[in-house]
């Protein structure tokens, strides 16, 4: 049975990651505005950060940065620090910017539309996050005249994640992978973009290649999700993903010029057999409040993965990923944290096992399938 594992355990369990309290969203409210690039314009925004249960490490982020949000390319830098050093989450921090006239008329000129206002928000002990904030930047007199009327399409959020949710995935050689986009727009028209896909050996300077080409009429909602076929999983090695959204009909390079991309990756690893671990606890039965979960010690181990599984019906059906815990290597045993048991619906049964990982996230040993049915 294929299954997807962990490669670097530290980053892609840092969201789903309840054992400690950490940061686990950064987002800007409004999501989006629009801008004209003949005045000066002053933007107000509110950083919204959700933690985990029990942080109380604060929030800070040392500058935010404009880049063009079609390319990535940097634009200005804001040097203004917010945030606070320590505290209770969930957080929200203000924050206004000033835009001149003359600095969003010469990036228009240059042909940006889309511009991204990005800040990462850091913690002791927890994984960075970032967030960022979208200036639709809108001409003047005759230009206007261009730029879509009002009811025309027009796109607020992307999102871009794997079957288990994640940003970045981890299967093993020839495994089945999907990901899928989650388009959060207004007005109605047609949707165009594509599907690119960068290859393990290009990644440091990647080269896309189009999976696909999608035209979609939208209309009468607000939210509309698009899944890929079945990615290639035969090369191990590190993938890159993207989905782009073309704002024009005639489209001049892939991600260029007015369109808006959100991307993932994903890693193949080779279906290596790995040590057996054995003795795991609870093997069956009632899943308590206060049930602790148990194994024996694993040599070498620098980081274990509890994993948590839902049997999906039908004989060949795959097991599917619900949540899992970072667990350090000193620890063999633990219950549950709350934000993981909130995932799970009582009385209904599930799957776990461990898995043991080398620093460098290869995995060095997993335990068989375990089951437990969630107590009311």
């Amino acid at each position: 049975m294929r299954l997807s594992r962990i490669f670097a355990a530290a980053l892609l369990l840092a969201l789903a990651n309840n054992s400690h309290a950490v940061l686990t969203q950064t987002r800007a409210a409004p999501a989006r505005t629009q801008l004209l690039a003949n005045a000066n314009q002053t933007v107000q925004i509110t950083w919204v950060i959700n933690t985990a249960p029990g942080h109380v490490d604060g929030a800070l982020s040392a500058g935010g940065q404009l880049v063009n949000a079609a390319t990535g390319v940097p634009l200005a830098a804001i040097p203004t620090t917010i945030g606070v050093g320590a505290g209770a989450g969930p957080f929200a921090f203000p924050e206004t910017i000033n835009l001149s006239a003359a600095q969003l008329a010469a990036w228009r000129g240059q042909g940006i539309r889309l511009i991204g206002y990005r800040r990462t928000f850091v913690a002791p002990a927890s994984p960075a996050q970032s967030g960022q904030f979208l200036i639709d930047l809108r001409g003047a007199s005759l230009e206007d005249a261009r730029e879509p009327a009002a009811g025309a399409l027009t796109l607020q959020r992307l999102d871009l994640e794997f079957s288990d949710g994640r940003r970045l995935a981890v299967v093993e050689s020839g495994a089945t992978l999907r990901a899928r986009v989650s388009i959060a727009y207004s007005g109605s028209g047609t949707l165009r973009g594509r599907w690119e896909i960068a290859d393990p050996g290009s990644l440091a300077q990647p080269f896309y290649r189009v999976l696909a080409l999608v035209r979609e009429p939208l209309g009468g909602g607000q939210l509309f999700t698009l899944e890929t076929a079945a990615l290639p999983t035969q090369t191990t090695g590190r993938y890159a993903l993207r989905f782009c959204v073309d704002q024009t009909v005639q489209v001049p390079d892939p991600c260029a010029g007015d369109a808006t991309a959100v991307q993932g990756s994903y890693e193949v690893l080779p279906g290596d057999a790995a040590a057996a671990i054995r003795g795991i606890s609870p093997a069956s039965g009632a899943l308590g409040a206060h049930t602790q979960f148990t194994w024996p010690q694993v040599s070498g181990t620098t980081t274990y993965q509890l994993q948590i599984f839902e049997k999906l019906p039908g004989p060949d059906s795959e097991p599917r990923f619900v949540t899992g815990m970072l667990v350090p290597a000193e620890t063999t045993a633990l219950p549950l944290s709350a934000l993981v048991r909130r995932k799970l619906k009582a009385g209904h049964a599930y799957l776990w096992r461990i898995t043991a990982h080398h620093a460098d996230g290869r995995l060095i040993a997993r335990s068989e399938f375990a089951s437990f049915v969630v107590s009311p």
